[in-house]
Parts: C-alpha cells; sequence; structure tokens
C-alpha cells in the first residue's frame, strides 16, 4: 500500500521504494503513535501521501528547467504548464495539512469518508479544511 501511494504521486519506481524505506524509518522512529492510531492503515497511508507531495515539492525548489521546457516532464501542453505552475504555487501557500486534503479528495478522488478515514478527521473537518482552501484558491486566482 505504501509502494502503490508513493508511486501514484511520484510515478517513478526508484522514488517509489525509496517512499517505502522513509515511511517505514518514520514508523519505527514513532511506533506509539502507529500504536495509538484510530486505523494504522490510514496512518500509513498519509505518511506515505506526506512523504511523496514533499519530494515533490523539493523536486520542484531545486529544478531549474532549461528554457522552453516546463518543470513536469508529464505536462504536454501550454496549458498543462500553466495550469500545474499555478497549483504549485498555490499550494506552497497552503499548510501540509490542506495539501492532503485536497490531494485525497480531488486527485485520488476519494469519498468525504475515505478522505476523513485517511487523515484521522471528521467529514465536518475535512470539508471546513477544503472549504477554506477552495475560497483562498479562488482569492489567489483572482489576484494572479
Amino acid at each position: 500500500m505504501v509502494y502503490r501511494r508513493c508511486l501514484a504521486i511520484l510515478r517513478n519506481d526508484e522514488e517509489a521504494w525509496d517512499g517505502v524505506q522513509e515511511v517505514f524509518l518514520k514508523v519505527a522512529e514513532k511506533t506509539s503513535r502507529v500504536a495509538k492510531a484510530e486505523s494504522p492503515t490510514a496512518y500509513l497511508y498519509g505518511m506515505a501521501t506526506h512523504y511523496a507531495l514533499n519530494r515533490l515539492k523539493r523536486e520542484r525548489r531545486s529544478v531549474n528547467p532549461p528554457e522552453g521546457e516546463t518543470a513536469d516532464p508529464r505536462s504536454t501542453t501550454e496549458d498543462d504548464s500553466i495550469r500545474s505552475l499555478f497549483l504549485g504555487q498555490l499550494f506552497h501557500q497552503v499548510p501540509a495539512r490542506t495539501r492532503e486534503l485536497a490531494w485525497f479528495r480531488w486527485v485520488d478522488r476519494l469519498t468525504w469518508d475515505e478522505t476523513a478515514l485517511a487523515a484521522g478527521l471528521s467529514v465536518s473537518g475535512v470539508r471546513k479544511h477544503l472549504a477554506k482552501f477552495t475560497a483562498f484558491a479562488q482569492a489567489y486566482k483572482e489576484h494572479v
């Protein structure tokens, strides 16, 4: 599950395996937290998501693509590049927790209940976080 989660986000086999190692190293360091988790599976899923999103964020910060190329090689059109740039800038301005919830809900297409379970929040809490994120994103879009 951890490998599949990292692979889905990172789209790179080697980086996904690095993610598996990092997640389980953290699990070994924080065994009491995992033991206290209501759902250890959701806890691992969340840790894998955090690792992969943070890895992408670090990667994007360090990449300086040659002129005329996009930072994300998966983007194939100018619209994709602009959309990716906008989302990257937007995501850098919100807390990690909000990024995780947005990813679960809109990229992974989890239901409200699944998102809440994966994040260890109530459905109401997820809705409140994402309502704030949506309002922030709309305001951000108007100013960009």
